[in-house]
């Protein structure tokens, strides 16, 4: 059960990770046809700073929630699958979908069902 918890942890840095250098290159990306355009109004500097801080902010939670995670923290895991389905979009699909499978996997869920006093039948 450890060593899946431990998996679920590098996964979702991962995909974090890949998903706040996607939204750095978008914005880097838009930055530069907004130069290329004279007073475009269609591409705001303000829209193209939402595709930084937005993904920006889910790595820093992921930060916490991981490290909560680690400590097996009951609330942690359920953060932890909220985070992985925010994150898969792109690339980040692939990091997502094995980190869902390691918490999911049997041991790990009657553990955190055990700590949130939940019982599915």
């Amino acid at each position: 059960m450890e060593k899946k918890i431990v998996n679920a942890i590098n996964a979702l840095y991962l995909s974090s990770t890949v998903t706040v250098l996607c939204s750095l290159f978008t914005f880097i990306e838009l930055q530069q046809i907004g130069f290329g355009l004279e007073a475009d109004p269609i591409i705001s500097p303000l829209m193209s700073i939402r595709f930084a801080i937005g993904p920006m902010l889910i790595g820093a939670a992921t930060f916490f929630v991981a490290k909560e995670l680690r400590e097996k923290k009951k609330w942690a895991w359920l953060s932890a699958l909220a985070l992985f389905v925010i994150n898969s979009a792109g690339i980040a699909i692939v990091f997502s979908i094995y980190g869902i499978i390691q918490l999911l996997d049997r041991q790990v869920r009657d553990h955190f069902f055990k700590a949130m006093d939940l019982d599915l039948g």
